[in-house]
């Protein structure tokens, strides 16, 4: 049977009326560069229902949608999963304590500082030109047996390079210590379509998570949803949601999340299967000629591993050359996104220029290890200067440095520099990273009088 579509629905039905517009959007709907999103791109009227407050197409849409990721509640987003993750910060109050894995997404450092929840960081150590190392479990546990007064546990499932969790055992602690789980699941949008794929987050017991749409699904940019499972407040939920939500939305937006969701739910089963057929084939077409792939619990993420002295930066340059767009690269690897919309040509043309470009050896070393650090400083409310990289050591940061992606902060606003952060930021910077924060040296915090 096939999935409803309520959105698509009402907008067809509406837009057949063709009636005249003197409500925005300013473009009325007419003939432009985008014509046909313009048709369909409306605002609150009449049976057109309101994404703060819905009670029509849109709230039978978000039923639907949380019913497809096992979650009791669903609210859309057009600000992507950083508009998701101000809302599920929000959700507590200020002061309440709240854990937090620290191989997380920047929009997490700008959403406790929003929500004035009090963090408690669990340190993760990686090395540049490496598979982004996960939190040690046992440092979660530790840290929510050490702090039974957190309302939460915040963790990232799965990462920016398909690594995973074992969520539905700190999901199973949490709910013993009467804690919340929180999981930023931005990348696992398509997860729960698919036997092949690691548990969704609703599944494995998260309590409060969010999915970009747009990441791995076939809908358009900026897309995501906030879920909820049933020991949420739905309410005070939607109060924090409507914090961060344009009372402007995209209808055009809305209705690709619910387009793909009719198609995962129709037919995603197979869809993915087809699609992790021809990942099996382009690695071992790959492997035979010498290139190797990591492996990774998503195998949707396929992370080719250069060999010969060649970084990832340069292959992914070399990909660009020949016709290839890539999600990421880093030191060592280069991070290929695919998705149930790319075709078998896709991959064979993909596994010509990586043939054509990729040097096949010994890889490069990785680069220095270091610590994604997790000390808590109170914030300074003093302005802030640019410093150069020299002059940086003993100050304290004003902003954040991160390398893009995927967007985790090396250090936090509010810590202070050390020198050996500086040593880790050159040497990124020296073989290629591209840094967030730092391209005038360092923002520091002003010192003395009149800061």
């Amino acid at each position: 049977m096939p999935s409803a579509t309520p959105i698509l629905a009402m907008l067809q039905a509406w837009e057949n009326r063709k009636n005249v517009r003197f409500c925005m959007p300013g473009h009325k709907g007419r003939d432009n560069l985008w014509s046909e999103a313009a048709r369909f791109d409306i605002t609150e009227l009449p049976g057109t229902d309101n994404l703060l407050a819905p009670e029509g197409c849109i709230a039978r849409s978000q039923e639907l949608t949380a019913a497809a990721h096992h979650a009791a509640h669903a609210f859309y987003g057009v600000n992507g999963s950083s508009g998701c993750i101000l809302a599920m910060f929000s959700y507590f109050r200020p002061g309440d304590t709240v854990l937090v894995a620290r191989d997380f997404h920047r929009s997490v450092e700008n959403a406790i500082r929003v929500s004035g929840v009090r963090p408690v960081y669990i340190p993760v150590r990686q090395r540049a030109g490496e598979m982004p190392a996960l939190p040690e479990t046992a440092d979660i546990l530790a840290a929510m047996a050490a702090h039974p007064e957190a309302k939460a546990v915040f963790v990232t499932y799965p990462n920016y390079y398909g690594m995973c969790l074992p969520l539905a055992e700190i999901a199973r602690n949490a709910r013993k210590l009467g804690m919340l789980l929180l999981a930023d699941s931005a990348h696992g949008a398509h997860l729960p379509f698919s036997p092949g794929l690691p548990p969704d987050a609703g599944r494995a017991g998260a309590d409060l998570w969010c999915v970009s749409y747009h990441k791995t699904l076939r809908a358009m940019n900026q897309t995501a949803v906030t879920f909820a499972s049933s020991r949420v407040d739905a309410e005070r939920l939607k109060r924090a949601v409507n914090c961060f939500q344009t009372t402007s939305p995209s209808y055009p937006l809305l209705a690709s999340i619910e387009s793909a969701r009719a198609e995962m739910v129709e037919n995603g089963r197979e869809e993915i299967a087809g699609l992790l057929a021809h990942i099996r084939s382009t690695r071992a077409a790959l492997a035979a000629d010498g290139i190797a792939a990591e492996e990774t619990d998503d195998p949707t993420k396929l992370v080719l591993l250069c060999g010969a002295g060649q970084s990832g930066f340069a292959l992914a340059q070399r990909l660009h050359e020949r016709g290839i767009e890539v999600e990421g690269a880093d030191l060592r690897h280069v991070l290929l996104l695919a998705s149930i919309a790319n075709t078998k040509e896709d991959f064979d043309r993909l596994a010509d220029a990586v043939r054509e470009t990729a040097a096949v050896g010994e890889p490069i070393q990785p680069g220095p290890e270091y610590l994604l650090r997790a000390e808590i400083l109170p914030e300074n409310g003093s302005g802030g200067e640019w410093v150069l990289l020299s002059q940086a050591p003993g100050r304290t940061a004003a902003a954040s440095v991160f390398a893009y992606p995927p967007g985790v902060p090396l250090w936090l606003a509010d810590q202070p520099v050390r020198e050996e952060d500086i040593a880790l930021l050159a040497s990124l910077q020296k073989t290629g990273y591209n840094l967030i924060g730092a391209e005038k040296g360092i923002f520091v915090r002003k010192q003395g009088p009149g800061r």
